[in-house]
């Protein structure tokens, strides 16, 4: 007779996520940075980061959501990484870092999802990694 041990759940824990800074040399980052999460830029790019949801997986993508008090998709606090990046308080500001920690784009809108992937793809982070994947090698 076949014994079933029963699966826990998956979940997400505050070790799960890491700053910004954590997450170079694993992932691409987008940091949008607005004056509300209901500022309706913000809203609008999340919505191109979920209509890019598979592209953004397929490219190592984090977003990361960031008001005056919160941050979403990461740890830091709010107002220490609009100082590290010099993003004034009231301004709607939406950047791409890639894996190296480099700002690699700077938008004062919302990022389309084909803007995003262009410029990820254009990175010669990117460049290797399909290379690599293409010669069935570990990206």
């Amino acid at each position: 007779m076949l014994a079933l041990t029963p699966i826990a759940a998956a979940r997400a824990t505050e070790d799960d996520t890491q700053s910004v800074a954590g997450m170079a040399g694993h992932a691409r980052v987008l940091v949008a940075f607005g004056r509300s999460l209901d500022d309706t830029r913000m809203v609008r790019q999340r919505a191109e980061i979920a209509r890019f949801a598979i592209g953004a997986a397929q490219r190592d993508l984090m977003f990361v959501q960031v008001d005056l008090t919160h941050v979403i998709g990461a740890t830091d606090k709010a107002a220490e990484l609009r100082a590290h990046y010099g993003i004034p308080a009231n301004t709607y500001r939406t950047m791409l870092i890639d894996k190296s920690g480099k700002v690699t784009l700077v938008a004062r809108r919302p990022m389309p999802a084909d803007s995003i992937a262009h410029a990820i793809d254009a990175l010669p982070s990117r460049q290797e990694e399909v290379r690599r994947a293409r010669a069935g090698r570990p990206t």
